[in-house]
């Protein structure tokens, strides 16, 4: 298989790293790597090794530069192409799958457009899955702060260099201000090629909440400040997070744009509540009423206020008995509150989910919990209503720019008797008053439609061409 990088081969059967993502080539060769499992070592190393290996390849950068402009001038109708990085393309998490998604969507319209990132330490070759993501081999990689099983890392300049001269870009969007990032920042900026940046992770309140050591707070800041003004204009996806961005990195206005995102949309359905897959985690009882079901889904790590909805939860069902919490999801705060929970039969948890199942789960679920006050949008907040349940949110973060009155309640951050209430007002919807629920779960169905990835893909797409224009 001959590409971008003339550095991979075919594969003779069907491989995944990941259930759903198929394997369609690996990098061919080795190539250097340093992995450290100590996140101090690494942060102290980071700088050293991403300059190091600018500087290494400084004289090919150059040339590449030359070679660009000239390139554009001797096709000034060619089409407009832009490169998406993204750090943590190798996981599952929300970020990855939805700007696989998002590409792919761009590619259906005839876009020229490239999805670029790098393979977890895990694994020790490069690899193109799907024959839409690009996954680089690392050049250096450490855990990721507060995220064992995520992770920080650089990678190797040397294909990004193949495919900037195969694939000349006019624009790389890069999803979060990682080292991977850092290091397109800077090649982008040498080759002479705009580079912005989309504020999908709140890595400012995720350190504080996660991170026990001060210094860091003040660090990682700086770090985030100094990014967001080399990648303007910075993307935002709600409001909230477009107020808090230009406040806490010092931006003026022109410099943060709001692109909400979507989602596709067909997977879910209201019809899929008739599937019974909740039944295969709370067998049915031979009380005559059923259970009011809720449902919280993501990653189950601290800055989620799992904590949080544990309290809430369990004063709540001092007063409703009939009541069922189904967590779904995986992260490095499972184990533990399963382990706290493992008294109380009224929570159940499913580790990771895909496919018909987790789409079943979204509608069977009465309402869905999101106590987050961090997330910069909430794809599962879209994905529920499009499932026909009605949300419960905070009123901080991304999620209630989503969320309306007809669809769901904006419950204060951390404000217990708040959501002690607001799952009361829920238990009370669905058990007294059939006919005003079902008319919200239609109204959620309805109001999901503003969230399509069509749509989200369309929208950011002009924001490029002006950008690229001008």
């Amino acid at each position: 298989m001959k590409n971008a990088f003339a550095t991979t081969k075919e594969n003779s059967k069907d491989e995944y790293d990941i259930p759903g993502r198929k394997i369609t080539s690996r990098f061919k060769g080795k190539y250097f790597r340093y992995c450290t499992e100590n996140p101090v070592w690494g942060v102290f190393l980071i700088p050293i090794l991403a300059t190091a290996q600018i500087l290494i390849y400084l004289p090919q950068l150059i040339k590449l530069r030359f070679y660009i402009k000239s390139y554009r001038k001797k096709n000034p109708q060619r089409p407009q192409r832009v490169v998406f990085w993204s750090d943590t393309l190798d996981e599952v998490n929300g970020i990855a799958n939805n700007i696989r998604l998002a590409v792919k969507e761009h590619l259906k319209q005839g876009r020229k457009v490239h999805l670029i990132g790098a393979i977890h330490r895990s694994r020790t070759q490069g690899k193109v899955e799907d024959s839409l993501a690009m996954l680089l081999p690392v050049f250096f990689a450490m855990p990721q702060l507060g995220y064992p099983s995520s992770e920080l890392s650089i990678p190797h300049i040397k294909p990004l260099l193949r495919l900037a001269k195969r694939y000349p870009p006019d624009l790389i969007e890069l999803q979060t201000p990682n080292p991977g990032s850092w290091t397109l920042m800077f090649m982008a900026r040498i080759i002479g090629v705009k580079a912005i940046s989309h504020y999908r992770t709140d890595g400012v309140g995720y350190t504080r909440l996660l991170v026990k050591f001060k210094p860091m707070h003040y660090y990682v800041h700086a770090l985030i400040w100094v990014f967001s003004r080399f990648t303007t204009p910075v993307i935002v996806p709600s409001k909230d997070f477009e107020k808090k961005v230009r406040r806490q990195m010092s931006l003026k206005a022109d410099q943060v744009v709001l692109l909400p995102r979507g989602i596709d949309l067909q997977p879910f359905s209201p019809k899929l509540r008739s599937n019974n897959y909740w039944n295969k985690h709370f067998p049915p009882s031979k009380s005559a009423s059923q259970p009011v079901r809720f449902i919280s889904v993501g990653r189950v790590s601290l800055e989620k206020s799992l904590p949080f909805l544990e309290e809430v939860w369990q004063d709540f069902r001092q007063k409703n008995l009939d009541a069922q919490l189904l967590i779904v999801g995986d992260g490095p705060y499972l184990q533990e509150m399963q382990a706290q929970q493992k008294d109380y039969a009224s929570i159940r948890f499913t580790g990771q989910l895909t496919g018909a199942e987790l789409y079943s789960l979204f509608a069977e679920a009465d309402f869905f919990v999101f106590p987050s006050g961090n997330d910069t949008f909430g794809n599962v907040i879209v994905e529920s209503m499009a499932s026909g349940t009605p949300v419960i949110v905070s009123d901080q973060g991304g999620p209630k720019d989503i969320c309306t009155p007809q669809t769901g309640w904006i419950k204060g951050f951390l404000q217990k008797n708040e959501w002690i209430n607001a799952l009361e007002h829920c238990w009370k919807l669905k058990t007294h008053a059939p006919d005003d629920y079902k008319t919200m779960r239609k109204k959620c169905w309805e109001n999901s439609k503003n969230y399509s990835l069509n749509s989200a893909c369309t929208a950011q797409w002009e924001f490029f061409r002006t950008l690229i224009k001008n």
